[in-house]
């Protein structure tokens, strides 16, 4: 195909673009329309999912510049606009797909969206069941507190992609007080919430509501605790978790008073550090345990998870290197041939460290003349490679043989 053919090639379709842009510009350029990125994110809808997937993205939602009239702007929200993906005819894996943007009003014009592609992956749809808790917010009148409720039913059945499932283990009902003093029963929704209180998306319940009993009971005097960070899995292999602070350290708590008196400390949700091999800050929530109001205003906690090296030590055969040898004379043999070191440090550094790695430089200025002469092996003599110590060398002596070239 030569360039006029390349040129002309859906010609008519070009030409329609070119028309539609100038138009707008001209629209534009004449004050009666803005153009302009909408103030607000467009949440993504998988349409056509196929049976018995699901569709799981890290991108919910997308930014939209569009052309409107100025008096039009204001009347503008997220549902004047709908984005779509269309997951007809795909199976079982990940995708990079389109997103198509309608608008909802007439007389917008889509410009732009952002991301214009997303990547999609379509899980199978499994479930499991989990129990459900209360999460009460929002504060009883002056001198009340929840009691101890009871949710029917307690447990619920969640499905979802797997990937989703594998971090969820219980279920949550929310409940806001404000300023009651008589017992509540009340139907709540059912979500699962993350470690920061975000509402899982893409997830289904059933039921989808329990029915919340909750009792307030009179308060007795508040205290203070702490706060007891709650985590779960391993830090990575030759890590361990050497220390947890929280902002705030401690809160203030009231509960009735049968209960008070046992109250030292309030957990957080759970926070996975699965493979952690850092120093990291985690935001989560506070959960009082069944009829305990913190009295504190903190929606949520910041726990600094400190991760260490564990310390550990590893043994090395290693040889010599001679320095400063009297050029008439030769090294005829050595006894022991190698030393055995003892090293310290992290197990991830000691295990990337090879015998190539370790020198021990053995000076023999002082010597000039052939013989056997011993010869003091001390950590001045060695080299290792960085964050790795010295514990030990053993034999810490050896005999040299010097002979005339």
């Amino acid at each position: 195909m030569n360039i006029f053919q390349k040129f002309f090639q859906n010609f008519p379709a070009k030409i329609s673009s070119v028309l539609i842009a100038v138009l707008i510009w001209i629209y534009v350029g004449s004050g009666l329309a803005q153009i302009d990125t909408f103030p607000g994110k467009i949440p993504i809808d998988f349409k056509n999912s196929p049976q018995g997937l699901i569709a799981v993205s890290d991108v919910e939602s997308v930014s939209v510049k569009i052309v409107a009239a100025s008096a039009l702007w204001k009347n503008l929200n997220a549902d004047s606009f709908s984005a779509i993906i269309d997951l007809s005819g795909f199976t079982e894996g990940t995708y990079e797909l389109p997103v198509k943007l309608n608008s909802n009003v007439s007389d917008v014009q889509i410009v732009e969206v952002s991301p214009a592609k997303v990547l999609v992956r379509l899980e199978k749809i499994t479930e499991k069941e989990v129990p459900v808790v209360l999460q009460v917010e929002g504060k009883a009148a002056t001198g009340f507190v929840v009691g101890d409720w009871k949710l029917k039913p307690d447990r619920v059945k969640v499905s979802g992609a797997s990937s989703e499932l594998g971090k969820i283990l219980e279920a949550t009902a929310k409940i806001t007080l404000a300023g009651e003093k008589d017992n509540l029963q009340r139907i709540l929704k059912v979500v699962a919430l993350d470690s920061a209180g975000n509402e899982i998306r893409n997830l289904s319940f059933s039921p989808s509501e329990v029915e919340a009993q909750v009792p307030l009971v009179q308060a007795s005097s508040a205290k203070t605790v702490g706060i007891k960070v709650i985590t779960s899995g391993q830090p990575a292999d030759g890590f361990w978790v050497s220390g947890i602070e929280t902002d705030p350290p401690q809160v203030a708590v009231t509960a009735s008073a049968s209960l008070i008196n046992q109250i030292s400390f309030i957990e957080t949700k759970e926070i996975n550090i699965t493979g952690l091999s850092e120093t990291k800050e985690f935001t989560t929530i506070l959960k009082p345990a069944v009829g305990v109001t913190v009295l504190d205003n903190v929606p949520l906690v910041k726990a600094k998870i400190v991760v260490s090296p564990i310390a550990s030590t590893r043994q090395f055969q290693v040889g010599f290197n001679w320095k400063n040898l009297n050029s008439s004379l030769k090294v005829a043999s050595v006894d022991p041939e190698v030393v055995t070191l003892v090293l310290t440090g992290s197990t991830y550094d000691l295990s990337q460290v090879a015998v190539k790695d370790i020198a021990i430089n053995v000076d023999l200025g002082s010597f000039s003349q052939a013989g056997v002469h011993s010869v003091d092996i001390s950590r001045s003599n060695i080299s290792l490679p960085n964050g790795i110590s010295f514990s030990s060398v053993v034999p810490s002596a050896i005999n040299v043989r010097l002979e005339n070239l």
